[in-house]
């Protein structure tokens, strides 16, 4: 009975993440089917198809995920795939320091908010779980290309 409780208890808090700001989010494997976030979808599609410059459009989006998100893969892709200006650079910059908060989970326990420049600081860290996922769909999505 206990077993089933605590079943049933795990399933709520899952169905309950799903029920927060899923728009408003980054991550790889969310949820309770383990997927990544509306941000990450979109991004994923932008890449694949080659869409960069929308991608880099998304730095003055009003959402924190695709404004942090598309910071970070323009950095990842700059001089490569594209060139950005130099009020391009400048803004990356003033993200990478935001105060700004931003949602991130992981499974469907783990959701974390920090500002955008905690979040960078600890991306550098090749051993925090967001770097590692990060690099791994960059990857994926730029893959012979």
């Amino acid at each position: 009975m206990k077993k089933k409780f605590t079943l049933i208890f795990l399933l709520f808090i899952c169905l309950l993440s799903n029920a927060q700001i899923k728009n408003n989010e980054i991550g790889f494997h969310c949820y309770v089917d383990g997927g990544p976030t509306e941000t990450v979808k979109k991004f994923t599609i932008l890449l694949l198809k080659s869409k960069y410059h929308k991608v880099v459009k998304l730095l003055d989006s009003k959402k924190s995920s695709e404004k942090f998100l598309a910071a970070l893969v323009c950095k990842e892709i700059n001089n490569d795939k594209i060139i950005l200006t130099e009020k391009q650079i400048s803004e990356i910059d003033k993200i990478f320091k935001s105060q700004e908060l931003i949602e991130l989970c992981d499974g469907c326990l783990y959701y974390e908010k920090t500002t955008m420049s905690n979040l960078f600081i600890q991306s550098k860290n090749a051993d925090y779980y967001f770097s590692n996922q990060f690099n791994d769909w960059i990857k994926y999505c730029l893959k012979g290309k």
